[in-house]
Parts: structure tokens; sequence; C-alpha cells
């Protein structure tokens, strides 16, 4: 929940609530970031909202094929990594409420031996 301060008619001050806010307690608690990483975190949740409209609302795939997909037009603001990107698209995801990541795991390969990592993506309007 949100609140405010506000005058009443009387001159006295009082709580006034303003609804609630998406935010999870995580993210209240956490550490606040910097203005360069806010800048780099909107910056990924602009391409990836980019690249599942380019998708007409959805992707799925390999960690690693998102990476690379990004990689095109944002390589300045991604990680090294497939998996530090899962955990940054899902911080993002949970309060921007703008597209949804489910990371699983599938069967991949010609004979579906092999388990990979696996990222469905997903516009909301």
């Amino acid at each position: 929940m949100t609140f405010a301060l506000a005058e009443a008619p009387s001159g006295a001050v009082r709580v006034q609530c303003k609804g609630e806010i998406p935010l999870k307690a995580s993210a209240l608690l956490a550490a606040p970031a910097t203005e360069g990483q806010r800048r780099k975190m909107m910056a990924l949740l602009d391409a990836v909202t980019e690249l599942l409209v380019e998708k007409g609302g959805e992707w799925e795939g390999q960690p690693q094929e998102l990476l690379d997909a990004l990689e095109v037009t944002t390589s300045a603001i991604l990680p090294e990594r497939p998996d530090e990107l899962t955990k940054r698209l899902r911080k993002l995801a949970a309060p921007q409420e703008t597209f949804s990541v489910r990371p699983t795991r599938k069967r991949a390969g010609e004979t579906n031996e092999k388990v990979v990592r696996w990222l469905r993506l997903a516009l909301h309007e």
C-alpha cells in the first residue's frame, strides 16, 4: 500500500491511503539500484518488449538463443551468461507486468535425451 500525508480541513495532518503498488516485499527491502543500473534495466525492458512485439507477443527457446537475439541491438546492457539474463528478466517482469517469464526445462536433440533450459516469454497487453 502507498500512503501520503495530506492536510485536513482543520489544518491537522492526516495519513491518506493511495492504493496498492505492484512491488513485492523483496523489491522494497532490496538495496536501491544506482541510476546506471536503473537505466540498464529499463533499456533491457525496452529491448525485450520490442523483441516480443516483433515476434507477435511470444518468444520461446533456450536462454542463450535469447541472449544472441538481444545482442544484435543491446549488447552493452546484456550480461555475459544466459542464467544471469534469466534472473534479470524475472526481476523485470515481476513489478512491471509488461511481460511474463517462464523458465522450464525441455528435452531437446534428435533423440530427446538431452534436457536443456527453456524460456517462454509472453507480452501482456
